[in-house]
């Protein structure tokens, strides 16, 4: 599937570079963004199956990680490379990137996991999976909070501060450097054991955007605050995708579906319900909200005790 997925995200990258007119590209990226949105679910959930039960968690921080490539380095080269070659070249090149991550995934080896006989693979069965449905209250908070916020904070930068519009390219950089940073910490997160670390990981995330409002005075206070969100983003990050990948078992492959349907339902709400809160009462409000949801959602996180109920062949 992760091979189609690619093959399917070049097919609208090449169909929205050659788009002769704006609903032929916006069909192009309809395209490119199913094969996307497929990819992700399907990703987590391979990263999950192939690696070994104690590793989990720093296999999964490795594919984490290309967020931060992407956001760090990927989007200014392809931006750049607009410049150059314009927008139809730069779709065009990434669409040959695709094509190659296709020969690439042909080299993975086939996942070690078995369904057992009488398991289904349906959305149902995956919400009555031991964990699952605190876990995406869990995720509910976490990325409402995070794309609400990260959306407002440069505008509030920018505004407020009188920085101008290259403020963007920083505080991207911030947020990545912490977020691949904290890659290094993934392997003690296995040795500790995941599901001890989510109320701690939540509870820095009530104090990261508890700090928001007093350290968004100042560029430099916010920069270094984006460097310890990153980090402790991508430290909830990959608990929740563990945990959840884990307490899937059998049902892996719907309940990270269901993790990235929750993503993009709480980053859409999340965006458009705190934009008024924004524009009313700015970037302070967004915030503390934020960090109230978290500290609600400490309440599901801590019903995630002791080994994920996962179902695994293999050593």
């Amino acid at each position: 599937m992760l091979r189609g997925a690619a093959l399917g995200l070049s097919a609208g990258l090449l169909l929205s570079a050659g788009a002769p007119h704006w609903a032929r590209l916006a069909a192009g990226q309809a395209v490119a963004g199913t094969a996307a949105g497929v990819s992700l679910p399907v990703a987590y959930a391979t990263a999950g199956e192939l690696a070994p039960a104690d590793a989990q968690t720093r296999a999964l921080g490795r594919v984490l990680l290309g967020w931060s490539v992407a956001m760090v380095v990927a989007v200014p080269l392809a931006a750049a490379a607009g410049g150059v070659v314009g927008w139809r070249g730069a779709l065009a090149g990434l669409a040959g990137l695709a094509l190659v991550l296709v020969g690439l995934l042909g080299r993975l080896p086939e996942p070690r996991t078995t369904r057992p006989a009488g398991v289904g693979g349906g959305y149902a069965p995956a919400l009555r999976r031991p964990w699952v449905r605190p876990l995406l209250l869990v995720v509910v908070a976490f990325m409402g909070a995070f794309y609400a916020t990260y959306a407002y904070l440069g505008h509030h930068v920018r505004a407020e501060e009188g920085a101008g519009a290259a403020t963007a390219g920083p505080l991207a950089l911030a947020y990545g450097v912490g977020f691949g940073v904290a890659g290094i910490l993934d392997g003690r997160v296995d040795r500790i054991g995941p599901s001890r670390l989510l109320v701690p990981a939540v509870l820095a995330l009530v104090a990261v955007y508890g700090l928001e409002p007093p350290a968004a005075g100042s560029l430099w206070t916010v920069l270094v605050l984006a460097v310890a969100w990153g980090l402790v983003n991508h430290l909830g990050l990959s608990l929740l995708v563990g945990l959840l990948s884990g307490a899937g078992g059998p049902a892996r492959g719907p309940v990270m579906s269901l993790y990235s349907g929750v993503t993009y339902l709480a980053a859409s709400l999340g965006t458009a319900g705190l934009g008024p809160l924004h524009e009313r009462h700015g970037l302070p409000v967004v915030a503390l909200v934020s960090a109230a949801a978290l500290l609600l959602a400490v309440l599901p996180a801590a019903r995630v005790r002791g080994t994920a109920p996962a179902t695994r062949a293999g050593p």
